[in-house]
C-alpha cells in the first residue's frame, strides 16, 4: 500500500489556497486580541485510542481562562463516548478520513480521503461551521494527510494550533508547506515519543496547564473506579488490522486459564468482533459472556472502571482502560527490536497506565523487517499464551488487596 507521502501530489495545495498565519505565543495572546474568551474546537478524525490520548489537552483547555467554549470535533460514531462531558460540546467530523474512508473503502477509499476530492469535502464541511470557532486545536502529531482535520479547520475559518508538519518524517512536501498556516505550533520533532508526550508539548505551546494523562478518562467520562470481591477481566480480541489480531486459539487458552482463577470474563468490542468471539467461545466449556455489538461505545468507560483487568490487542479499548486507571495486558505485533517510530510502535501508542504489561515478539518474523507488514496475523503469533496468562495473573495478584 502506498504511503501518504507518496500520494502527497494528489492533495490540494492548502498553503497556496489559504493565507499564512501570524505566529502566536499561545491562546492567551489570541484571547487578548479578541478581548474575550475563545470558542475552541479540538479536532481529531482518527482512532478512538488516539482521541483518548488527547484527553489531557481537553483538561488543559478547560482549565484555561482564555477558553470560553470548548467543542470536540470527532467522527460521529464517537458521540456516545466523547459527547457527554459537562461544559464540552460535540460536533461530528463530516468529511472523508482515512480511518473511515468513503466507498469503495480499502486502498482506493484511503486515496480518495487523501485526494483533492477528500480535502475539498473537508474544507466544505468546515465552512458549514464558519465563524463558530476562534481557534482549532489539532492534536495529531503524525501526518494529517488523509485525516483532513487541517483542511476542515481552515474551512471553518479558525486560527490553527498544532504540531509543525515539517518536522514529521512521513509528511510529503505539500503537507510540510502547511506549517505556515499554523499560528500556534510546537517544535516537537520526537518521532518515537509517546502520543501523550506529544499532547503535553502541544499543551505547552498553547500555554494551558499540562495535565498528566493518568485519570483523564475518569474526568472525561464521569466515572469512578470500582472494587469487586470477584475479579472482572475484560477481553478485547479485535483490531481494525488483521495483523494486529492475536490468534483465536491463543485467546481460548488464556480465557480458560483466567476463568480457572475464579475471575468473571467479559468479551468487549463492536459488531465487527461478534464473528471472532463466536469462534473463541464455541465449545469452550467455561463461563464467559460477550457484550460485543450489544453495549454502546459510551458505556465502555464505566465497565472498564469497574474491571480489575483488561487483556487485549493493541486497540482503542486498551486506551479507554488506561484512561480510567484499569490495569492492562496488551499484546502487540510490533517487535522489540522494530522501528520505534513506526505507526504501531508501543513507544508511540503503547499502554500508559502504571499497572500494565506489554507482550510482543522479540524480532520481526521473515519476511517482515522493522515492523510487521503481513496482511494477516504473523509476527504477533510469536507471543505465547502462557506469557499472557502469567502477566495477567501477576496483575490480578497485585490488585487483590484493592478488592472488597
Amino acid at each position: 500500500m502506498p504511503t501518504v507521502g507518496q500520494l502527497d501530489s494528489l492533495r490540494v495545495r492548502l498553503a497556496s489556497r489559504f493565507e499564512p498565519a501570524e505566529p502566536l505565543a499561545g491562546i492567551a495572546e489570541l484571547a487578548t486580541r479578541y478581548d474575550r474568551p475563545l470558542s475552541v474546537a479540538i479536532v481529531r478524525s482518527d482512532g478512538i485510542g488516539d482521541w483518548i490520548m488527547s484527553l489531557g489537552i481537553v483538561d488543559g483547555l478547560l482549565a484555561s481562562p482564555a477558553v470560553g467554549r470548548l467543542t470536540i470535533v470527532a467522527p460521529g460514531g464517537y458521540r456516545s463516548l466523547l459527547g457527554h462531558r459537562d461544559g464540552v460540546a460535540f460536533e461530528p467530523f463530516e468529511a472523508p478520513t482515512i480511518i473511515a474512508p468513503p466507498s469503495p473503502g480499502g486502498t482506493i477509499g484511503k486515496a480518495l480521503a487523501l485526494s483533492r476530492f477528500g480535502q475539498r469535502r473537508a474544507i466544505r464541511a468546515g465552512a458549514a461551521r464558519h465563524g463558530r470557532f476562534d481557534l482549532a486545536v489539532l492534536p495529531r502529531w503524525d501526518t494529517d494527510a488523509g485525516f483532513n482535520a487541517r483542511a476542515w479547520a481552515l474551512g471553518a475559518g479558525a486560527v490553527l494550533a498544532g504540531h509543525d508538519p515539517s518536522l514529521v518524517p512521513g509528511a510529503g512536501p505539500r503537507e510540510r508547506e502547511e506549517r505556515a498556516l499554523i499560528a500556534i505550533r510546537t517544535s516537537d520533532d520526537r518521532a518515537a515519543a509517546h502520543d501523550t508526550a506529544h499532547a503535553a508539548s502541544l499543551a505547552e505551546a498553547l500555554g494551558v496547564p499540562v495535565v498528566a494523562p493518568a485519570g483523564a478518562g475518569l474526568r472525561q467520562f464521569g466515572v469512578e473506579r470500582g472494587s469487586r470481591s470477584r475479579p472482572l477481566v475484560l477481553v478485547h480480541a479485535g483490531s481494525n488490522e488483521p495483523r494486529r489480531r492475536w490468534p483465536v486459539e491463543r485467546w481460548r487458552d488464556v480465557i480458560v486459564e483466567l476463568a480457572a482463577t475464579g475471575a468473571e470474563i467479559v468479551l468487549v468490542g463492536g459488531p465487527e468482533d461478534v464473528e471472532v468471539y463466536t469462534r473463541i467461545t464455541a465449545g469452550l466449556g467455561v463461563d464467559v459472556r460477550s457484550v460485543a455489538g450489544q453495549m454502546p461505545l459510551g458505556e465502555l468507560p464505566e465497565l472498564a472502571a469497574q474491571a480489575t483487568l483488561l487483556v487485549g490487542n493493541d486497540s482503542g479499548p486498551a486506551h479507554v482502560a488506561c484512561s480510567v486507571g484499569t490495569p492492562v495486558v496488551v499484546i502487540s505485533n510490533h517487535p522489540v527490536d522494530g522501528d520505534p517510530a513506526y505507526r504501531t510502535s508501543p513507544s508511540r501508542f503503547g499502554p500508559w497506565v502504571e499497572a500494565s504489561r506489554l507482550l510482543r515478539p522479540a524480532y520481526p518474523i521473515q519476511p517482515c523487517v522493522g515492523f510487521c507488514s503481513a496482511p494477516e496475523a504473523h509476527c504477533i503469533a510469536a507471543v505465547r499464551a502462557d506469557e499472557v496468562v502469567a502477566a495477567s495473573i501477576e496483575l490480578l495478584a497485585g490488585t487483590a488487596g484493592d478488592a472488597s
